[in-house]
C-alpha cells in the first residue's frame, strides 16, 4: 500500500526559515548601508546621472552640424561629424555611403539626419 509521506517537518523548518529571515534581511537593510565594508562597493554619485546629462548635453549641441554618413543609411547607421563618428537615422529615406548629412534632431540617443 502506498503511504502519503508526512511533509509537516519539512513545511515546519521552512516557515521557521522564512520568519528568522524577514528580521535578519530587515536588519541588515537597515544597518549594513551604514558600515565602512559597505561604501567600499558603492558609488556615492547617483548611478547613470552625470552620464545621462552629457548624452544629452552633446546630442543638443550637435543640431545643426554637418557631417558626411560613412555607410548607407536604411534609414540608420553611422555619420561623421568633425572627428566624432555618431549612430544616426534618417526619417525613413535612404541615404548612400559619403552623403553630406545635417542633424535636424534626435530620437533617443540617435542623431536625426537629413541630405544636407
Amino acid at each position: 500500500d502506498f503511504v502519503m509521506p508526512d511533509f509537516s517537518r519539512p513545511i515546519n523548518d521552512l516557515l521557521i526559515a522564512f520568519g528568522l529571515s524577514v528580521p535578519i534581511i530587515w536588519a541588515l537593510s537597515k544597518y549594513l548601508p551604514h558600515t565602512a565594508l559597505f561604501a567600499v562597493f558603492t558609488s556615492n554619485a547617483a548611478s547613470g546621472v552625470e552620464s545621462v546629462a552629457a548624452v544629452a548635453a552633446e546630442i543638443e549641441s550637435r543640431l545643426g552640424q554637418a557631417g558626411t554618413s560613412t555607410m548607407p543609411l536604411n534609414p540608420g547607421g553611422k555619420a561623421m561629424f568633425g572627428d566624432a563618428l555618431c549612430n544616426v537615422v534618417t526619417q525613413g529615406e535612404m541615404i548612400a555611403a559619403d552623403t553630406p548629412v545635417k542633424v535636424i534632431g534626435h530620437r533617443g540617443s540617435d542623431l536625426l539626419v537629413i541630405e544636407a
